[in-house]
């Protein structure tokens, strides 16, 4: 497609920005989708390198829910997906030793009294909680948690969240928490085929609108058109449509990585810095068999108080050696990111290995790989959080298009429940697509 007859330019193909050209494309209204990386799918990063061609995630990992949207385009693909296991396979590193849920709770009446106080008390009071916009740490603290439980209990939500418990906000997980619409608390579901097949298969469908190596530098904007200036492979282009649509990660417009002229509204950049944007990166490790008989080839996953997170995406396979793909977020992830991958390797290396004594797991490694989305430059982060002053209304803030020609999607725009979700995400660019055809409709320039 003719870039240049394109009334709608979209930046970014990640799902929300294949969503919304897809959605567009589907009402006969042309667009195109500049794209800095050299591939789609935004924070989807499938790696078939490492096992021979068997997938192995290095970044989102899971469909969440029996619903959610990108069920329909893995169907249309042909694609198939299995569940993930259930909690019953954890381990949970305690006391020197990996334990099961019901092992922490018989180690100890500490351990026993905080198992207690992490699976049932405070998930219900962080559900109720109605009072004013405090921190998690804060929350855990005037409630006097017991020391085993205030770091099981700030792992799991700040974890989950890829922040810290002092940054967490305990109005958003409450809100999180009693959204009804979404069959909460989900089911998960891995993609067999690699997750980044549903955004190359959708970006095919796609053709010559998608543009790769394509970076947006700046957007001017007017009450009427967009000017989008942009370095592709051929060098500067400069392109003019009727309206854009914004699909970056929050943390690139954190960092001004995009300049707008004039301005945002000073509404959209209070949401902007308002809201949180967490650091969740990969470490990925491939083991030998014979790490299939230690406690590592048994557990579905294992997790450290402190926030480290292992999954095992080919649990109860023979057929392939033992995977692991850990999830380094909040701190952990800010204090890793920008290091030599050698060197994160031997850090979570050291972390397993304190779990698993006695096994040498070095000499076990085939493959890793450190995937940094913190210090990538079209992502510089994880995803959003609730944090603490950002909550739902600064979502609402940023979804908010400006002047008719300047639409934003993304995870980030989107409300409480799915957030920091590919479906979120995909929701989001059909809702933008929705939004500026009737922006076009008003405008008389509807296809």
């Amino acid at each position: 497609m003719d870039a240049d007859r394109a009334k709608v330019v979209i930046v970014g193909a990640g799902f929300a920005g294949l969503a919304c050209a897809h959605a567009l494309k589907q009402a006969g209204v042309p667009s195109v989708v500049l794209e800095a990386k050299g591939r789609a799918g935004g924070r989807v990063r499938t790696e078939y390198d490492l096992l021979a061609g068997t997938p192995v995630e290095g970044g989102a990992m899971m469909v969440h829910g029996r619903d959610a949207s990108v069920l329909r385009w893995i169907e249309e693909f042909g694609l198939t997906t299995k569940k993930v296991p259930e909690f019953r396979g954890a381990r949970f590193f305690l006391k020197g030793k990996l334990r099961s849920a019901l092992g922490i709770a018989l180690s100890g009446l500490e351990p026993l009294r905080s198992s207690l106080q992490t699976m049932r008390k405070f998930p219900k009071a962080i559900a109720a909680y109605d009072g004013p916009d405090i921190s998690l740490a804060r929350f855990l603290e005037d409630r006097h948690a017991l020391p085993t439980a205030r770091r099981f209990v700030g792992a799991m939500y700040a974890s989950i969240n890829a922040a810290d418990p002092e940054d967490v906000s305990v109005r958003g997980l409450a809100a999180d928490a009693n959204v009804e619409s979404l069959g909460l608390p989900w089911a998960n579901f891995q993609v067999v085929e690699g997750y980044a097949r549903v955004a190359e298969r959708r970006a095919a469908t796609l053709g010559d609108a998608v543009r790769l190596r394509t970076r947006v530098r700046r957007i001017e904007w007017s009450r009427e058109r967009v000017k989008i200036e942009a370095t592709g492979p051929e060098g500067d282009l400069s392109l003019e449509a009727a309206a854009a649509v914004v699909t970056v990660s929050l943390g690139v417009l954190k960092a001004n990585g995009i300049a707008f002229l004039p301005d945002l509204p000073e509404a959209k950049r209070t949401a902007i810095q308002a809201l949180g944007f967490g650091h969740a990166d990969k470490i990925l490790l491939v083991f030998d068999e014979g790490v299939r008989r230690t406690v590592l080839g048994k557990a579905t996953s294992v997790a450290s108080a402190e926030g480290s997170w292992y999954f095992f995406p080919y649990f109860g396979r023979k057929d392939v050696p033992v995977v692991l793909e850990g999830f380094l977020s909040g701190r952990r992830a800010r204090a890793l990111s920008g290091k030599p991958e050698a060197e994160v390797v031997d850090d979570a290396l050291r972390e397993l290995e304190r779990m698993v004594p006695r096994v040498d797991l070095r000499s076990h490694l085939k493959a890793a790989r450190y995937v940094d989305w913190s210090a990538d430059p079209d992502v510089l982060g994880g995803y959003t959080y609730p944090k603490v002053g950002g909550g739902v209304d600064q979502r609402r803030a940023l979804a908010e298009p400006v002047d008719d020609v300047l639409f934003f999607a993304g995870e980030a725009t989107r409300p409480a429940g799915d957030y920091a979700t590919v479906h979120g995400a995909l929701d989001s660019g059909v809702e933008a697509a929705n939004k500026v055809r009737e922006s076009l409709r008003r405008r008389g320039l509807a296809a």
